[in-house]
Formats: C-alpha cells, structure tokens, sequence
C-alpha cells in the first residue's frame, strides 16, 4: 500500500530513497541557478516526463534534498519553485569540501520577493546556453551569478550628467564569458547581464545604469575581478515601448553608451538567437545587430 504523503510539509517517515547522479546535478544546477529552478525548468533540464519529473522531485522534498513554495507561495507566482533544503546543502558541502558558509546556498526563505525575478533570470541563462550548443566551436569559461555579486560586490566611483561625483556598489544579474573561433586568433567576449522587469519609464536609468556600468568597465575593480577592461552590458527587459525609452536615454550619454545592448525578454529567449541573430539594439544605432557575427 502507498504511502499517503503531506503536500506542504516533508514527511515524518519518508519514501527510501538513493541518490542518483542526475539528483546530484539537479541539486547542483539548482545552486548555481540564482539558488532556484521552477518545476517547469528542471523538467526541462533533467527528464522527458512531467510524471516521473513530479515523482523524484517529491521524493527528494521528502526526504529533505529540496525544498518547495508553499501553496500561497505558489499561487502568487503562478508556478512551483525548488531550492535546497537541509541535506541538498549538506551533500554539496561535502561534495565539494566546504563549509555552508563557504557554499553561502539560497535557502527558500530569503528573497522570496525576487523569486519570479530569478527564475526569468534563468530563462535567459537556458537561452545562452541553448544557444552555444548551435555553436559548437564556441565555448562558456565562466559564468558569475548574482547572488555572487551580491555577496561580494565591486564599489566604483562615476560621475552623473551635472558632474557630481557618486559612489555606487555594481551587481549586475550576471556576468560571463565565452571565447569563439577568430579568423587568426580566438575571440574572447565578456558580458555583464541585466535583466529589467519594470514595465514602467525610469528616469533614473541613465543614472542607477549607464554611468555607473561604465565607470565599472574603466576601473580597476572591474580589472581585477576580470582581468580586462574589454565588456558590454547586455540589458533584457520587457517589452518594444520600455527598450525604446532606455535606449533614447542611453543616447544622451554619447558613444561612449555603445557598450550597451538591448533586447525584450521575448527576443532573448527566442530558440539560438540570443548570439546571432540581429536582435539586440545599441544607442545611436538605427538597426539591431547580433552580439556574434561569422561564427
């Protein structure tokens, strides 16, 4: 007979259960996820059946792997989020030999607010790497999430229009970096990531954004987390009207805004084309461009 298990709460007596590798790469996808993967992006990564996808993530809840939003949780997100739990941490800290501390692990009550953030966060993350599976010769060396950032994050000093001096701690949602095949020597793209989920005009943008993330480019700081100054600022965000008002605002800045690129969430994660299909637009340009071009 079939145990009858809670729906909210891990069970007093759970189901028996044998860790597996993929349970393992799971756990470890969901650490470096932003610390959180809805339902629909594990089945997507790890199974081929919603049914069997529902099972294991069950049977790991229970025994206190994974945890999961809560039915009110649930219902206002509009899906089922997965963190790690107790024994998830535990299995990655021994895995990799560090302390929690070290591990610093998402648990599933801090930043529940940014919950939906992050997952479109990770949206954007399946697409790039969707998209480098298309290019084989094209290789991800480091991926940095923001959890990351905020966890330690670079300070700079940059000016605003008028010239007055500010000082402003960088965390961008992400930063990567892909080396491509050149013609003579191999190409290396750094990228900082930003995804915007507001539907409404900033007019702050250009001074909470723009200046600040090129100051970030020219510094030291940027320098010595890197090793280089080289980088553009990919913004994503909701939709045609809100690109259009942050490119006109970056414009006022001058050229020197042309390391910013913009595309809708829509567009990012349209199926390969986040690096080379024309699809990300650049202050002072007329037409998008693709971040990639004869690769």
């Amino acid at each position: 007979m079939n145990q009858r298990l809670p729906h909210f709460k891990p069970a007093e007596h759970p189901p028996a259960l044998q860790l597996t590798q993929r349970d393992g790469r799971l756990m470890e996808t969901i650490y470096h996820y932003e610390g959180v993967l809805s339902a629909d992006q594990i089945e997507r990564l790890f199974f081929t059946s919603h049914r069997r996808m529902q099972a294991r993530l069950s049977t790991l809840y229970h025994n206190r792997y994974v945890d999961r939003t809560n039915l009110q949780e649930q219902s206002a997100l509009g899906f089922v989020a997965y963190f790690l739990a107790e024994k998830g941490i535990a299995y990655l800290c021994g895995l990799w030999g560090i302390s929690p501390k070290e591990l610093n692990p998402r648990e599933k009550g801090e930043r529940m607010s940014l919950v939906r953030h992050d997952v479109r966060l990770n949206e954007v993350r399946m697409a790039v790497m969707d998209a480098l599976r298309q290019l084989p010769q094209s290789e991800l060396k480091v991926w940095v999430n923001s959890r990351s950032f905020y966890a330690d994050n670079d300070t700079i000093w940059y000016l605003d229009g008028k010239q007055r001096k500010h000082k402003r701690a960088i965390r961008p949602d992400a930063y990567f970096y892909v080396v491509s095949p050149g013609v003579e020597t191999a190409r290396h793209s750094h990228f900082l990531l930003e995804l915007d989920m507001r539907t409404e005009h900033n007019a702050r943008f250009v001074d909470e954004k723009i200046r600040p993330g090129l100051a970030y480019f020219e510094s030291e700081a940027y320098r010595n987390r890197f090793g280089v100054n080289a980088g553009r600022y990919l913004v994503v965000t909701t939709g045609e009207t809100r690109l259009k008002n942050m490119k006109q605002q970056a414009e006022t800045v001058g050229k020197a805004a042309e390391r910013f690129y913009f595309t809708t969430f829509e567009a990012a994660t349209a199926n390969g084309a986040f690096f080379t299909q024309p699809i990300w637009w650049r202050p002072t340009h007329d037409t998008p461009v693709a971040l990639f071009s004869g690769v």
